[in-house]
């Protein structure tokens, strides 16, 4: 019995039997052995968490200053990226301890145990950038193996050049570092060559600085930055945007400054030669490396990744220093700063700036959470979960960490009564897609949807895709669908509309915080199953496991409408303790206060 572990897609030439157990970093190669697949999700393992986490603060408690705050802000990033590769080992490690299998054949690899990947790469959502499937993960498989299961013979089929990995390496690093300054840079010019933006100005001395990296930072905190005269905003964007943050400020006519306007050439140039001289000074670096599993991780290739990384976090970290200090108004009213960035260094230079102002610092969940063991997260004065669930699940399973978590009320929630929108002959239904997380299944759900509308279901079909999302991802449909642009509002998205499907999302509290739309789960994954919120019961009728009860749904639509109230209200009590965002700023300006 043979395990074929595969990173590509030519598979005609190889000697698959049905016995054969095939592992395939490809999700749709199908072969004629038994085809397995990683599941998504954590590698939740305590032997895991502690040798890393005790690897990463050693290693950290090294550095110097400069080098340990690049670490400390990318350590728990580093530390979810890691959990892919880990969590095909354990996969490989179950199948050979409970099969007969004598012979493992790898697919392609490159031999290359020093080079460990930071961002782009394994693990994230955004795309994988100049990273080949076989670039690093094969060779800690390979490890793996050689450590614990010597008795099995491994065929590598495909030697992968060491020549083209350092080139990969050279451009993702090197020539990506440069591309950003130079976008940067062409963008800066053009904008102040160009009609400036104007936003509304600080007005009542404004307490909160509520610091935006994108729309849907924007989107999330709009009920109470809309409402509240106290809040003032910095918006930013990643290098390729193009204006869409500043578009969405405008529209909703909300206070705030743009970073263009802010923004200096001795900024990008001194955070380039900043990042090169870290770069440079990595060279010197004792080499550290850890072992878990019998892998070999390196530790100075992965500082290498996050220093290059962290030429955007500079550029971020001067413009609001600037923000800051520019406006007399804020310099002396300013007396919090607030931050929707989780896991990524922008939360930790947001605190950072406000001890070095003597600001206070809050982090805000703005995107559904797991609670897992994991490095620390909470950089700033205090972590405000979404919900009263996940605060608990702090104290739970992060027991230390707990002092630093609360539930105040959710920012989006409004509990002013909503009616439903009125169907009349078209079923008008919204789709919000996800980029990385399961996306077969969010074209299995779409063609579904396209199927019962050709077959003669009274069906329009409008696809939210998320920020991070390209509209070529649905070209395949043409005019059966309609595709908004993803720097829309969720409440824009929801307009008219009659059901929204998600699979698992925090875009739902949004839905219900607009109140007007039901919302579909479509739990028909194993990943949306084991993430769903735990509200979810099979009481309520918006709820599917398998994609063809939808039809059935659709023409039931009615039930799910009328058990929308219910499950609305039960859902605002269980999660929020109908604290919705009067009861979130109270909390929000006496901590600001205090």
């Amino acid at each position: 019995m043979k395990l074929f572990i595969l990173f590509t897609k030519e598979i005609n030439n190889l000697n698959i039997d049905k016995e054969d157990f095939v592992l395939s970093y490809y999700a749709d190669i199908i072969t004629d052995g038994n085809n397995l697949k990683v599941e998504s999700g954590y590698y939740e393992n305590d032997s895991y968490f502690e040798q890393v986490s005790t690897h990463f603060n050693n290693f950290s408690s090294q550095l110097n200053t400069s080098f340990a705050e690049v670490f400390e802000s990318n350590k728990t990033i580093a530390y979810r990226n890691l959990q892919i590769p880990f969590k095909w080992i354990a996969t490989i490690n179950e199948l050979l301890l409970n099969n007969p299998i004598t012979e493992i054949i790898i697919s392609d690899i490159v031999l290359n145990a020093n080079y460990l990947p930071y961002y782009e790469s394994e693990g994230e959502f955004t795309r994988q950038l100049l990273y080949k499937p076989f670039d690093f993960l094969p060779d800690l498989i390979l490890q793996y193996l050689k450590s614990n299961h010597q008795k099995i013979d491994i065929v590598l089929l495909k030697k992968r050049s060491k020549v083209g990995l350092a080139w990969r390496i050279f451009g993702r690093r090197y020539i990506l570092l440069f591309l950003k300054f130079l976008l940067l840079l062409v963008k800066f010019i053009k904008y102040k060559l160009g009609v400036r933006t104007v936003l509304l100005g600080a007005s009542n001395n404004p307490e909160i600085l509520f610091c935006s990296r994108g729309p849907a930072h924007l989107q999330y905190m709009q009920t109470l930055i809309g409402e509240k005269a106290n809040y003032f905003t910095h918006v930013a964007e990643g290098i390729t945007s193009s204006g869409q943050s500043i578009s969405y400020l405008k529209t909703k006519n909300l206070a705030g400054e743009y970073y263009l306007n802010l923004m200096s050439f001795g900024d990008l140039f001194f955070s380039l030669t900043e990042t090169l001289g870290l770069i440079f000074k990595t060279l010197f670096l004792n080499k550290t490396t850890f072992k878990h599993l019998g892998a070999n991780l390196n530790l100075n290739s992965l500082l290498r990744e996050m220093v290059i990384h962290q030429f955007d976090v500079k550029v971020y970290e001067r413009n609001v220093e600037r923000c800051l200090k520019n406006s007399s108004k804020l310099k002396t009213s300013i007396k919090i700063l607030v931050t929707p960035e989780i896991y990524t260094p922008y939360a930790f230079v947001i605190a950072k700036l406000a001890k070095a102002n003597n600001l206070k610092s809050l982090q805000v969940q703005t995107t559904e959470m797991r609670i897992i063991k994991r490095p620390n997260f909470i950089y700033c004065d205090k972590f405000l979960f979404s919900s009263k669930q996940k605060s608990q699940e702090l104290i739970d399973k992060i027991p230390h960490q707990a002092e630093l978590g609360d539930f105040w009320g959710n920012p989006t929630l409004n509990l002013t009564s909503q009616e439903l929108y009125p169907i009349e002959r078209t079923i008008d239904v919204v789709v919000y897609t996800q980029p990385r997380v399961e996306e077969e299944y969010d074209h299995i759900i779409i063609s579904k949807l396209v199927s019962l509308k050709k077959s003669g279901l009274p069906i329009a079909i409008y696809i939210k895709p998320h920020p991070r999302e390209l509209r070529s991802k649905f070209e395949r449909y043409g005019i059966d669908i309609t595709v908004y642009d993803s720097a829309t509002s969720i409440d824009d998205s929801l307009t008219g509309k009659h059901l929204a499907f998600i699979k698992h999302s925090s875009v739902d509290s949004l839905i219900l915080q607009n109140g007007r739309v039901p919302i579909l789960y479509c739990l028909i994954t194993k990943a949306a199953r084991l993430y769903k919120l735990n509200h979810l019961t099979e009481v309520y009728q918006g709820t599917i496991t398998d994609i063809d009860e939808l039809e059935n749904k659709l023409l039931n639509i009615n039930l799910i409408r009328e058990d929308y109230a219910k499950f609305k209200t039960e859902y605002f009590e269980f999660f929020y303790s109908s604290k919705d965002y009067r009861v979130f700023h109270e909390h929000l300006i006496k901590f600001a206060t205090a």
